[in-house]
């Protein structure tokens, strides 16, 4: 079993009427394996163009590790929304870019 990750950062807002809705942001692959439960299961809820955690793995390929951010959204402690990225460079300027559709 994997210890606990804890999030590079995270923000809290309680919408009017809405649930507490958490962001979270991710840093490095081990961030694919602590959050593969909670994407399978968004996954398998999503309606239109799931980000596949298989997928996001074959795209970051032999990036380092500190390339990847994942973005997270929870309602309580469900996840309904992620956000998989790759940090980069092109010539002196730093990029973000999607890992993968989603």
């Amino acid at each position: 079993m994997h210890a606990p990750l804890d999030p590079w950062s995270t923000v809290t807002t309680e919408p009017a009427g809405n649930p507490k809705r958490t962001t979270r942001t991710w840093r490095g692959a081990e961030a694919l394996t602590a959050l593969a439960p909670a994407w399978r299961e968004l996954d398998a809820r999503a309606q239109a163009c799931p980000a596949d955690l298989g997928l996001c793995r074959a795209a970051l390929g032999d990036q380092p590790d500190e390339a990847l951010r994942v973005v997270t959204v929870h309602e309580g402690e469900r996840l309904v929304g992620l956000w998989p990225l790759r940090r980069g460079r092109v010539g002196p300027l730093r990029q973000v870019q999607r890992l993968a559709r989603g």
